[in-house]
């Protein structure tokens, strides 16, 4: 919530290529997980930093179009101390030092990025009826694990799902609680408990058919499983009976 507020006053229109922000309330322990929570959200590099009485600790990550320690090594002058590779880095500043490193940071962003698409591309393993999720497809799936770095959770897409039920939850309406129906899967309808992060404001509504970006994880509340929407788009069309 502290990087969302701290994003909006430093890029209120999000166009910047490139996200420089901190503060003295973000631990430095978690700065590495906020940049890269950005840099996937936003598609575009991240610097966030942590604020000391006299210098900052910043972690960086980027998108495979942009090299952040190069561009930190354009701006080695105005660092105590740096390191990393291409798309993940650390440094040390002093805190009079980081307005101008901001400002070197955004010119090499602007130029390495001009013309690219800074907008989140979601990989997709599978089209694949909602219906078709059942026990032995499940099972082999969960073959594949574990799933992490190096070896990402499958990501589906299913067209014209229904929105059976839809609930806003989290305290600023940020998230979304669902039951998503395919009637038309293979041995009869099937409802799917789900949740959406960050699509609150995407003006979902009960009644509505979807092609939804998705994958399966656990549900804490019951130890069973649900679906872990990424995306949504208003269905291409309807989806028909097959006979």
């Amino acid at each position: 919530e502290l990087a969302a507020e701290l994003l909006a006053e430093e890029d209120p229109d999000q166009s910047a290529p490139l996200l420089f922000l901190g503060h003295e309330d973000i631990p430095s322990g978690i700065v590495g997980l906020v940049a890269g929570r950005l840099a996937d959200e936003r598609h575009r590099p991240a610097v966030v930093y942590e604020r000391q009485s006299e210098t900052s600790r910043a972690s960086c990550r980027s998108i495979p179009e942009f090299d952040i320690t190069g561009a930190l090594r354009g701006c080695a002058e105005l660092l105590e101390r740096f390191g990393g590779h291409r798309a993940a880095a650390g440094f040390t500043a002093r805190n009079e030092n980081l307005e101008p490193l901001k400002e070197g940071l955004l010119r090499a962003a602007e130029e390495a990025l001009a013309g690219v698409e800074l907008a989140p591309v979601i990989d997709i393993d599978a089209a694949l009826p909602l219906g078709a999720l059942r026990g032995k497809e499940i099972r082999l799936l969960s073959q594949m694990g574990p799933f992490g770095q190096g070896n990402p959770e499958p990501t589906f897409l299913s067209r014209g799902v229904e929105v059976a039920e839809c609930r806003i939850i989290g305290n600023d309406g940020q998230h979304l609680r669902l039951k998503l129906r395919d009637q038309y899967g293979a041995g009869g309808g099937v409802t799917w408990p789900a949740i959406a992060f960050g699509l609150g404001e995407a003006g979902v509504r009960e009644g509505q058919r979807l092609d939804v970006v998705y994958s399966l994880t656990a549900d804490r509340r019951d130890y069973g499983l649900e679906l872990r929407v990424k995306d949504v788009a208003p269905a291409v069309q309807n989806p028909e009976p097959k006979t």
